[in-house]
């Protein structure tokens, strides 16, 4: 029987998050204002990267409605 390694990260090593800048970077994306055509174009490029596709294969019309309703 082999047995199965359980590998934990070294945190330590990871590379170190600047929260200031996260939050100030992030707060001027809810300031800044996108035209018109290029908010449509941003929207439509959004929702082709939805993955609607349901896995289990017997998925019944409801669980796929609740899965749109998700997204």
């Amino acid at each position: 029987m082999i047995k199965e390694r359980i590998v934990i990260p070294d945190f330590r090593l990871s590379p170190r998050i600047d929260q200031v800048g996260v939050e100030e970077r992030a707060s001027r994306f809810t300031k800044r204002s996108i035209k018109k055509e290029s908010k449509i174009e941003g929207l439509k490029l959004v929702l082709s990267m939805i993955d609607l596709t349901t896995l289990e294969g017997k998925d019944t019309p409801g669980k796929v409605k609740q899965l749109c309703y998700k997204a």
